[in-house]
Parts: C-alpha cells; sequence; structure tokens
C-alpha cells in the first residue's frame, strides 16, 4: 500500500520497486589471472598459450522486473558475426602469461547498468531516432541520456538482485571475485525464518526477437 501510494504521488504507471536503487548499492570486485595450467588442466596444454591474451569483464543480471543476459540478446540478434552488448563491462585488458590484474566495478557503474536495465524492461523507447535498446548500452547517461525520453525524470530505480559475472576471452583465463552490497534497510536475506524475495523478472530480448 506504501509503494502504491508513491507510485500515485509521483505520477506514473509503472510499480515502484521493492528493491529500490537507492537503497541496496552494488560493486565487485575482481582478479582475472592468465596462468597455466588451470586448477584441474592438463600441464602439457601450457606450451600452445599464446604469450599474451585479452580479456573483457561483463556483468550482467536482473531486477525484480528485468533480466538481461548478453548472450541472449547476442544470439536473438543472429548472423556469422554477432553484437555483444553488455549490461556492464571493463575495457579490454591484456595479460602477459603468468599475470593478474585486480579491479573494481563501481557502485556508480551499476547504478548506470540498473536505470539502463530498468529502461529496457520497462520504458523502452522504439522511436527510432532515439532507440532505447542500444542507445543505452553504448552511452552513460549523464553525458548521453539517448534512449531515455520515456524514464520519468523521478523514477525511482529498481536495484539488482541478481549478478552474473562473466569473463569474455579467447584463451583460457581465471576469474575470482566477491559481490559487496551496502544495504540502507536491511533487505538482505539473514534470516531463515523470513520468506525468500523470489520475483521472476522478465528476460530482455532485443527488437530483432520480438
Amino acid at each position: 500500500m506504501k509503494l502504491d501510494a508513491e507510485r500515485d504521488a509521483k505520477g506514473y504507471d509503472m510499480d515502484i520497486p521493492w528493491i529500490s536503487r537507492d537503497k541496496v548499492h552494488v560493486e565487485v570486485s575482481y582478479k582475472v589471472s592468465y596462468v597455466c595450467p588451470l586448477p584441474g588442466e592438463d600441464p602439457n596444454v601450457c606450451p600452445n598459450r599464446p604469450p599474451e591474451a585479452t580479456y573483457t569483464l561483463i556483468v550482467d543480471g536482473a531486477s525484480e522486473y528485468t533480466k538481461y543476459d548478453t548472450q541472449a540478446t547476442a544470439d536473438g540478434l543472429g548472423g556469422d558475426d554477432p553484437i555483444i552488448l553488455p549490461l556492464i563491462t571493463t575495457l579490454p585488458r591484456t595479460l602477459a602469461l603468468g599475470a593478474s590484474f585486480s579491479g573494481l566495478v563501481r557502485e556508480d557503474d551499476f547504478a548506470e547498468g540498473e536505470l539502463d536495465l530498468d529502461a529496457l524492461g520497462r520504458w523502452n523507447d522504439a522511436d527510432p531516432t532515439s532507440p532505447t535498446f542500444a542507445g543505452v548500452l553504448i552511452n552513460r547517461s549523464d553525458v548521453n541520456p539517448v534512449g531515455l525520453n520515456l524514464v520519468p525524470t523521478n523514477l525511482v530505480v529498481p536495484a539488482m538482485f541478481e549478478i552474473d559475472v562473466r569473463l569474455q576471452t579467447d584463451t583460457p583465463m581465471l576469474v575470482e571475485y566477491f559481490v559487496r552490497v551496502r544495504d540502507d534497510d536491511d533487505r538482505l536475506w539473514h534470516d531463515a525464518a523470513d520468506d525468500v524475495y523470489q520475483p521472476a523478472p522478465t528476460l530482455f530480448q532485443p527488437p530483432a526477437m520480438m
């Protein structure tokens, strides 16, 4: 009832999320290692590994309304050379064999990704002059708000409750990561007596799949 009243006060017709971006803040720390052999791997493969390899870290996930999957989106667009448009991504980085790199997907990166995810799922603008799909994924909203035409300025953005971390590389590498959450209103599940929140978000499908 409280959320319904807040929605009515804001004057738009979409639900107010139970898990909102301004109350749940996410970041991911990670370490990528180009080592050989990997755990459980045959050491005989190591002489065939290139001296350098490049990777990109991809983060997808879901809010209570929408789920984004980079691979599913690429598959839906089809073609021999699929278009890769992650929800959140790092810049490509090259590592020498035996080296590693530690990095951070910051809270502001997730805040941008959460806005993009909600725009794709609930405020998708099909106008070809300002398309939401690709537009919001390629551009940062504070630099170029393309694709956000239908998003209310007073929107309560849903936070991501599911985090999917993937390593994109042509050569086997090892990635280790930790998800950190700042939970302002104690929404994280930590008492077995409480019900587990189990939303059923809709998988985003690019226009070619619709």
